[in-house]
């Protein structure tokens, strides 16, 4: 005889597996493990092929001039797995870390003597042990603003001076497997002019997101390219928004618009701002929206219609003067239909026994497999049971793609 399952029993059932699928949202910290590097911020962050989280960051010395890698792997319980350092000869930043067909990864970054910058790819397994180490192509002063994969090859962003000494733009298309270069095309300027970020939508053409100096490299505007899928430049569209901003990005909704950000002080108030422009696949501004009391340094895509802006927020009161992290997410309209600003209710201040806050910033965020979002960035903090003794360490955040947590 067929056993039957009483219907009580299917909704235990169900709720069971709907609480077990419910993946963890929260608060994290990690602090540096090196004594003489001791302030750390997380600058990307990737996953491993059974969804753990890499997490990319620099440690850095009191006065910041001395850094080294963090290459922390967080697992699906949120708890620290691995702490590995790696150390690059004049390390100046870390840009990001891209998974390969392998399970390795790739990090890109640059360094910094005598003033000339010259960026390094360095291929890693999950342990934090070097595959390989290789120097980019350079000429003069190379520095890498923003790498991402593209149908199986790595699309670097460098900004470049040139025999003109001029700032200048160019896109390198490498094979992941292989470290060949496919392609090099330089954006050609008569002004000087600085790269920041790329993006690429599904028809395969690129957008790359930068800035142009005015004569006396004291002011620039935003500057977007749209370049084909063999480096044949298309079109170059400024953008207008205050001469201050600024971090600057953007980026592509499902329809290829383009999204873009800057956060910027409003002169009139001393406030932070943040700008929004929608503009159309060839660059026409579409629509504009602004939001107060935020300054932004990203923007990355939930779904076809929401966008998280990740940055921080200026915070005043009697005792200090701090920032907080803080994301909005936004429709395709660009109105604000979620916002949280991080405060003494959430970690680490929760936990701290003292009325002075935690400084805090977001500066990077992924969207994970699960549709969750992971925020990464650095909280000024106590590292010790001594108030007095304060450090940088790398924070966390990980919220449904509705913006709670």
């Amino acid at each position: 005889m067929q056993k039957t399952i009483a219907p009580y029993n299917i909704i235990v059932f169900l709720l069971v597996n709907v609480f077990v699928l419910q993946a963890q949202t929260g608060i994290y910290t990690f602090n540096s493990n090196d004594k003489v590097l001791p302030n750390v911020k997380i600058s990307a962050i990737s996953q491993t092929n059974n969804n753990n989280l890499v997490l990319l960051s620099i440690c850095s010395d009191d006065k910041y001039s001395s850094h080294s890698i963090q290459l922390l792997t967080v697992n699906k319980d949120n708890l620290l797995e691995n702490n590995s350092s790696i150390d690059v000869n004049n390390l100046f930043d870390v840009i990001s870390i891209n998974k390969k067909n392998t399970g390795e990864f790739t990090v890109f970054g640059n360094t910094m003597l005598n003033n000339q910058y010259e960026p390094f790819q360095l291929d890693i397994a999950l342990n934090g042990e070097e595959k390989s180490n290789n120097k980019l192509p350079k000429v003069y002063s190379t520095l890498i603003s923003d790498v991402i994969s593209y149908d199986n090859n790595f699309m670097i962003l460098y900004s470049k001076v040139g025999k003109n000494e001029l700032y200048n733009i160019s896109l390198h298309k490498v094979n992941a497997a292989t470290g060949n270069i496919e392609w090099l095309k330089k954006i050609s300027s008569e002004n000087n002019e600085e790269a920041d970020k790329i993006a690429a939508n599904t028809e395969g053409f690129f957008y790359i997101l930068g800035k142009k100096y005015n004569d006396e490299v004291t002011e620039f505007v935003p500057v977007i390219y749209k370049i084909d899928k063999t480096g044949k430049q298309l079109w170059k569209k400024a953008i207008n928004v205050p001469a201050n901003f600024n971090k600057q990005s953007f980026q592509l909704t499902s329809t290829n618009n383009i999204i873009y950000v800057c956060g910027y002080i409003k002169n009139s108030t001393g406030i932070s701002e943040t700008r929004i422009i929608k503009l159309s696949s060839e660059g026409e501004e579409v629509h504009s929206n602004s939001i107060a009391d935020f300054s932004a340094n990203g923007i990355i895509g939930i779904d076809d219609d929401s966008h998280l802006i990740f940055g921080s927020k200026f915070i005043v009161d009697q005792k200090q003067i701090v920032t907080k992290g803080k994301y909005v997410i936004i429709n395709n309209q660009l109105s604000d239909t979620f916002e949280k600003t991080l405060d003494k209710n959430d970690k680490p201040d929760v936990l701290l026994n003292s009325e002075i806050r935690t400084s805090s910033d977001f500066t990077c965020a992924l969207k994970l497999e699960d549709n969750r979002i992971a925020l990464g960035g650095k909280v000024y903090m106590p590292i010790t049971n001594n108030n007095n003794i304060k450090n940088n360490a790398a924070l966390l955040m990980l919220v449904n793609k509705d913006g709670t947590y």
